[in-house]
């Protein structure tokens, strides 16, 4: 990747700012979250940047050195240490700027998306306010969104309502982008359109082992009421397996936090 000329403090996107200084320390890193979001046009704005970061203890050394060269310092717990990212925490930074404060959150294993290296390979080369990044591949971004938000299941509908209207332009690209969409499409009106359109669309939504796929797939003129039940459902699922998994490392914060104090007080 190309290093990016270095932006002032007071340019009006602080997360450019970051990102500058990870390139001129040859980090590796990929933008995730709403930032990627923004740049596959999912959403419009987003108030803070988010960070998957390689975990080796040469690039965490360069991750640490840009933060504290654009004066990044750190809030909350825990701190930016190998054994918190591999256990799935995020550390967050705070950016200083013209106007205020911007947030920076670090992840070094994001929930539901394995490997940085695949990651890394599977990456679109961007550009954010001027700064050249990766950033990560829709799938993961999809898979990553899958949380206990509302609003994230609707930024899962534009992105594979995006690869849909492509798809549906391009039949060159059903083959390859349908058994994603049959997984991820959340609108009953694109996967009835899924099945009465594409000559393989009804077989690819009843082998896809999902209840809304099946409904899709299965009824000739199809139930959008009961798609959208099926939708909501599955959402639910989702929602309470992310909650599972920030139970356990919000527990173990929370146990972080009572260690620091009894220290302080000896």
């Amino acid at each position: 990747m190309k290093r990016s000329p270095k932006p002032s403090l007071a340019s009006s996107d602080p997360f450019a700012v970051a990102l500058a200084a990870l390139n001129r320390h040859r980090a590796r890193y990929l933008v995730i979250a709403g930032r990627a979001c923004v740049f596959y046009g999912a959403i419009e704005h987003t108030r803070d940047g988010d960070l998957w970061v390689e975990l080796s203890a040469e690039n965490l050394r360069r991750v640490r050195h840009a933060l504290r060269d654009v004066g990044a310092t750190p809030r909350f717990l825990p701190p930016l240490h190998k054994k918190f990212l591999e256990r799935g925490h995020a550390a967050h930074f705070m950016l200083p700027f013209k106007g205020g404060a911007f947030r920076i959150d670090i992840m070094g294993r994001p929930p539901r998306v394995g490997d940085f290296r695949q990651a890394w390979r599977d990456a679109e080369e961007g550009q954010i306010g001027g700064a050249a990044c990766k950033i990560v591949d829709v799938g993961r971004l999809v898979d990553m969104k899958k949380t206990q938000r509302d609003r994230d299941y609707e930024v899962i509908g534009r992105l594979a309502a995006q690869a849909f209207h492509y798809a549906d332009r391009h039949p060159e690209a059903r083959d390859t982008l349908g058994p994603w969409l049959v997984r991820e499409l959340r609108s009953p009106e694109l996967l009835m359109a899924l099945a009465a359109r594409w000559p393989k669309g009804r077989r690819m939504l009843q082998r896809a082992g999902r209840p809304a796929c099946e409904l899709a797939g299965s009824l000739p003129c199809g139930d959008e009421e009961s798609i959208h039940r099926a939708l909501h459902e599955e959402a639910q699922e989702y929602k309470g397996k992310d909650r599972a998994y920030w139970r356990e490392r919000l527990a173990e914060l929370r146990e972080l936090r009572r260690r620091m104090r009894r220290r302080q007080k000896c």
